[in-house]
């Protein structure tokens, strides 16, 4: 008797322009998974840190614009449920969006729509948080819609901000809770389950 290849229900697409934490964390939390699988890593950037990482799955380097309607080949032949953005700096194509639907999902450190919008990624947004003497942060997980930061939101975790706290500090401890929540939520709404809308970091 030969045993069946299994075939994964869902099938994800990660697109990354940064160091890569995110998607590394979101490959380690999914590489056991039997219901969804990573199909690779896109990114904008052959310089990027993600490009020179080994997660165990492909990673290719692309060309805005140029790749856009063979990206969308490519998915749809492998049957790609959704795209997963992880520190991805370039505004998403319109046919992306129209390819995917409601499947597209960005995590933003802000609570947003706090700090969102054009230009507001990474450090610039803590530096903003702590120069507004915000008292409470967080990161958001929204879909990606054609408007920066604007798109439904499917979950946030909010944190104090500590007394003192430096920029580097602060991004250290939201890229601390966007590691363990976002492949949770990414997970969750794949599957259609249900997702607690807010909650508050305490680990």
């Amino acid at each position: 008797m030969t045993n069946k290849s299994y075939k994964p229900l869902i099938s994800l697409a990660i697109m990354a322009s940064g160091g890569g934490s995110n998607a590394a964390a979101i490959v380690k939390y999914f590489e056991k998974n039997k219901k969804i699988k990573i199909l690779g890593i896109w990114t904008n950037s052959i310089k990027s840190g993600i490009a020179r990482k080994n997660l165990g799955v492909p990673i290719h380097v692309f060309e805005p614009t140029t790749d856009d309607k063979n990206l969308i080949e490519i998915w749809t032949k492998e049957k790609v449920s959704a795209l997963i953005l992880a520190g991805y700096l370039k505004p998403i194509p319109k046919a992306f969006i129209k390819h995917f639907n409601k499947n597209i999902l960005n995590i933003h450190p802000s609570l947003l729509p706090k700090f969102g919008g054009k230009g507001m990624y990474g450090m610039a947004v803590h530096k903003a948080v702590i120069e507004s003497k915000e008292e409470k942060t967080g990161v958001t997980v929204h879909v990606v819609t054609d408007k920066y930061d604007e798109g439904p939101i499917v979950f946030q975790c909010e944190t104090d901000v500590e007394k003192d706290e430096t920029v580097e500090m602060l991004q250290s401890r939201i890229l601390q809770i966007e590691h363990w929540f976002y492949p949770k939520v990414i997970e969750s709404y794949c599957k259609n389950e249900p997702i607690e809308k807010r909650t508050k970091w305490i680990k």
